[in-house]
């Protein structure tokens, strides 16, 4: 039996039509989902701070862009210690904290224990406490992954079904939300598409920042815009990690960032190739002479500046054989070229 069915159809006259509010310019829109994504301890979630603490004192936005309007924040994370972290990180950035409210667990009311806060059974929780903070402009959920609690990430259906309520939610109390999550392993795709998970999440989304090391100067970090549906010019971010007082704190540059998303990652690329390449010969000529143990492989390997990621793919490419012999009780992994490599076809042996 077919179900009764209602199309919601509106006249586009009817439609009363409004500006952009933004909460950042030309980066973070009010009413709008946002994703800032990157490899591990390139700073996201001091970043995510320092935007929070701006708000909290009405201070400057990076790069000359205007000033925060002050507000409340909702912090959804529990990776970090409130106490040791969190707290000495939002003030060494200057954060009222007053202002900064911190959501970490869900206690259940039949006193059955406390669990982690879930989007796909919570958002009622989200929507109570907006309604009762009407001056919350943002929400950051650091990391979005911690929260999925057993949907699939990689499912777009099952995605689409978790964001589309928190999509609703910011449109609804014209709050800001900023999700932190991760980029996957993939070298040859555009920015959009190194995001890790679902592509749900580049969809529904209506600004997407990478964040990246520059790679002339690797203590200085690029946060680009990979989508931007809303400005007109998709500008860029530069910060660096300073320490204050024993605690990281985020510095921006005066000036925007020109090159895009997709070309600090091709630069990226390239570089991690060359590095794989010299790692290659390196590896080859080290193992030309006969096996090695991989305990001695890797101290060399770190001697040169080879990353262990490095050398584990230059490994892959070579096809170097792992073997392990034992003596005794007691054994050691060794690694050695294929006899393809040793003896070459063409090669008299």
């Amino acid at each position: 039996m077919n179900k009764l069915v209602q199309a919601e159809i509106t006249r586009m006259s009817e439609v009363q039509p409004e500006p952009i509010e933004w909460l950042l310019p030309g980066f973070i829109a009010y009413g709008k989902l946002s994703i800032i994504m990157g490899d591990p301890a390139l700073g996201k979630s001091l970043v995510t701070l320092d935007l929070a603490a701006r708000i909290t004192k009405e201070s400057p936005w990076p790069a000359n862009n205007g000033s925060a309007q002050i507000g409340d924040v909702l912090l959804i994370s529990n990776e970090d210690d409130p106490a040791d972290t969190i707290r000495p990180r939002l003030d060494a950035a200057g954060a009222d904290s007053n202002r900064v409210h911190l959501l970490s667990f869900i206690r259940e009311i039949d006193g059955s224990g406390k669990r982690l806060f879930s989007l796909s059974e919570d958002v009622d929780v989200l929507m109570a406490f907006l309604s009762n903070h009407p001056l919350c402009r943002l929400v950051i959920i650091d990391p979005i992954s911690s929260y999925l609690c057993g949907t699939d990430g990689n499912n777009n259906i099952e995605m689409r079904s978790i964001l589309a309520p928190l999509v609703d939610l910011a449109q609804m109390y014209k709050v800001a939300i900023l999700c932190v999550t991760h980029i996957n392993k993939s070298e040859h795709r555009t920015s959009l598409n190194r995001m890790s998970g679902s592509i749900a999440f580049g969809a529904l989304a209506r600004f997407v920042f990478v964040v990246i090391k520059d790679q002339e100067n690797p203590k200085r970090r690029l946060m680009l815009q990979a989508k931007n549906n809303l400005a007109e010019d998709a500008k860029g971010l530069a910060y660096s990690v300073k320490d204050i007082d024993g605690f990281p704190v985020v510095v921006w540059e005066n000036e925007y960032v020109t090159v895009s998303a997709d070309a600090a990652f091709l630069g990226e690329n390239k570089q991690k190739t060359s590095e794989i390449n010299d790692a290659v010969s390196w590896l080859m000529e080290l193992l030309s002479s006969g096996k090695m143990k991989s305990k001695e492989v890797a101290v060399l390997a770190q001697g040169e500046g080879f990353s262990v990621a490095t050398i584990r793919r230059a490994k892959k490419k070579l096809g170097v054989i792992s073997i392990r012999e034992e003596y005794g009780e007691e054994g050691s992994w060794w690694c050695e070229l294929p006899k393809a490599l040793i003896y070459p076809i063409d090669a008299q042996p």
